[in-house]
This record gives structure tokens, C-alpha cells and sequence, in this order.
């Protein structure tokens, strides 16, 4: 019986003279990791390589202990990948695209494939519309058929970038039940811009930064990276600009007084400055201006 585990080591990926992955080491082990990073961090080019939709440039990568490059369709069986974009055929239904999706993963037996094809499409709140033709699929109805078709075959490994783009509060809460079911003994990879998704679900977090790893641990211990350093303060609207140029400010509302910020810094930003509690978001951008200790 192979290990449920991912491994990475030295994995790196260059395209032409751009290095979109410096050499990383990685293991994931059961349970759902969050994966962050602003736009051009290395995060699809992370998740696609993992997925084997492309090789490494350098390094191995091992999938329930199948090495991914020499034993790829051994690997490919232990995968659900959900890529950022999906494309979907929109003269098939979506039960239809199910089928074929089934069948491409291995699922040749028909009673079996259907069983497992209602399944999914019960789990993404989508059996009321499984005979409609995609094109009439609204964005978020297609984003849920592509949650569908990585979760077939109930694979060990399932990989989602940006999984809950464009759907409503209810159905992201609803995935996020999902994953949170299903990871008992699975490994989820989660790439998100929505921190909350990551807060509610994650057990771990990795944080990508031009292409390096630049974190990997629990919630709490990124949210402690800030720790000591995030502040709130209020201020009337000419120091609220100053604050603005001069200091990071993470977040500001506006009150009939001025404005009350929060920002992240060594020292008292700002006269009647107090000291606040950090959150994962305020970790995360530490990480991402270097100020972590």
C-alpha cells in the first residue's frame, strides 16, 4: 500500500530565462494546506507542476509514492486537480462532461461511473441542473462542475486553485463543508486570495513569494509573525495621508471624526497609537514586506 504523502524536493521550474520556482522542499502529509501569495508568486506554476499538467525543471516530486515523472499515470490515478481556469465543453451537459471525466480517470464500469458521477454532482449542488448544457451554466455553476471533476474518484490528493472564485457566500461556505468532510485521511492543497476560506478550513498554511517559500506552519504561528507590531489608530484625514505614504497600512474606515486605521510597524506609528491583536491576514503581509523578525 503506497503512503498517503506528497513530496517535494528541490523542485524549481524555469520557463525559458524566468525562474518561476526557485528549488523548493515540501511535504504534505493529511489534512488541507492553504496555500498564499500575491499574483505572480509561483502559486499556478506550483499547483500545475504538482498536478503533472508540466514537469519540474529540476528536482523530483512523489505523489503517494509515485514519482511523477517516471511513473506519471500511477500518480495522475492518486490526483484531483482543479485548475484556475476550467475549461468546459458547452454542447455536453453537465453530466455528460461527468462522464467523460470519469471515464478519463479510470471509471470504465457504467454503473459504477454513474453512481459516482450523481455523487459528486449531489456534493456541488448541482444534480437539479445536470442535464442543462453548460453554456447555460452560470460562472458560478461552471466553477462547482470543476470542484466536481476533482473530487471523482474520491482521490487521496486533490489540488484547487482558486477553487471558490465567483461563487456566492452560501456555496463557498457549502465547499468549504465539503473539504472539511472529506480530509480525514486526504491531502488537500488549497490556493486562495480569500483568507477568510483559509481561516475556516486550513489546518497549515504555505505562503509563496516570488517563487521561494517564504513560510509553512500552523494559522497561529503566521498570525504571531506579526505579533507586537500591528496597531490601530484614529486620526483626522491629514494624518491618515501621512500615514499612508510613510507607513504600511493594512486597513481603513472612515468615521465622522476621520479615519480609523490599522497598520503594521515596529514602533508607535502614530500619537494615542494602541497595540492590537494580529490576524492571519496580518501575518501574511508581514511575511510578504520582510518585517518578520
Amino acid at each position: 500500500m503506497q503512503p498517503t504523502l506528497v513530496e517535494l524536493a528541490g523542485v524549481a521550474k524555469t520557463y525559458r530565462r524566468k525562474q518561476a520556482l526557485h528549488p523548493l522542499d515540501l511535504e504534505l502529509r493529511p489534512g488541507i494546506t492553504g496555500l498564499l501569495g500575491p499574483n505572480g508568486a509561483g502559486k499556478t506554476t506550483l499547483l500545475s507542476t504538482l498536478a503533472t499538467v508540466q514537469r519540474p525543471s529540476r528536482g523530483a516530486i512523489r505523489i503517494c509514492g509515485w514519482d511523477t515523472v517516471s511513473h506519471g499515470r500511477e500518480a495522475r490515478s492518486a490526483l484531483g486537480y482543479m485548475p484556475q481556469r476550467v475549461e468546459l465543453p458547452g454542447q455536453l451537459t453537465g453530466r455528460e462532461f461527468l462522464h467523460y471525466a470519469a471515464s478519463m480517470k479510470g471509471l470504465a464500469e457504467p454503473k459504477a461511473r454513474g453512481t459516482e458521477v450523481e455523487r459528486v454532482l449531489a456534493e456541488v449542488n448541482l444534480a437539479d441542473r445536470a442535464g442543462d448544457r453548460i453554456r447555460g451554466y452560470s460562472g458560478g455553476m461552471k466553477q462547482r462542475l470543476g470542484i466536481a471533476q476533482a473530487l471523482l474518484g474520491d482521490p487521496p490528493f486533490a489540488v484547487f486553485d482558486e477553487p471558490t472564485a465567483g461563487l456566492d457566500p452560501s456555496e463557498r461556505i457549502r465547499f468549504r463543508n465539503l473539504l472539511r468532510r472529506r480530509t480525514a485521511d486526504r491531502i488537500v492543497l488549497l490556493s486562495t486570495h480569500i483568507v477568510s476560506d483559509i481561516e475556516a478550513v486550513c489546518d497549515e498554511v504555505v505562503v509563496l513569494h516570488e517563487g521561494r517559500l517564504r513560510f509553512r506552519g500552523s494559522l497561529e504561528e503566521l498570525a504571531a509573525e506579526a505579533a507586537g507590531r500591528v496597531w490601530e489608530a484614529e486620526v483626522d484625514e491629514d494624518q491618515a495621508d501621512a500615514l499612508y505614504a510613510e507607513r504600511l497600512v493594512i486597513a481603513g474606515v472612515r468615521q465622522d471624526t476621520g479615519m480609523r486605521l490599522r497598520l503594521l510597524a515596529d514602533d508607535r506609528p502614530a500619537a494615542g497609537a494602541r497595540t492590537a491583536a494580529p490576524t492571519l491576514e496580518d501575518g501574511y503581509v508581514a511575511v510578504l514586506k520582510g518585517t518578520v523578525r
